[in-house]
């Protein structure tokens, strides 16, 4: 069964070489899981005291979520705009899962400006022993 829900949108970015497709350990997105896993628990913990720090911790998790969304699928951003790729590619899973009120939803809070964060298309470094989701 083929998934059809954005592919117009995912067709889009690759033809205006936003996205390109990716084979291999670079489809893995482990540890683009374990990262966002890892903000997600700081910003539970700057709930209370540091709201501000706490929202920029799980919007740096949902983008780093979607970023590990987008390498299982054999898809990287490749443009200085990553958080707006990743915004564009995620939109349609976000309001599948009502999640319109998510911080990836909402734009980058750390600029007026969205987008303007860029972001390295690599994941980052696995953990010596980081868990395994396969």
């Amino acid at each position: 069964m083929k998934w059809t829900r954005g592919q117009d949108t995912v067709d889009g970015l690759l033809t205006d070489g936003r996205l390109e497709l990716v084979t291999g350990a670079e489809a893995d997105g482990t540890a683009w899981l374990v990262s966002a896993q890892a903000l997600l628990e700081s910003a539970k913990r700057e709930h209370d005291a540091n709201p501000e720090a706490a929202y920029v911790l799980a919007y740096d998790a949902a983008r780093k979520a979607s970023t590990a969304l987008l390498a299982q699928q054999g898809l990287r951003t490749k443009t200085a705009a990553h958080h707006v790729t990743v915004e564009q590619v995620s939109a349609p899973s976000s309001a599948a899962l009502s999640m319109g009120s998510a911080p990836c939803a909402r734009g980058d809070p750390r600029s007026s400006t969205r987008g303007v964060q860029a972001t390295p298309s690599k994941p980052p470094k696995r953990p010596a022993q980081s868990p395994r989701l396969d």
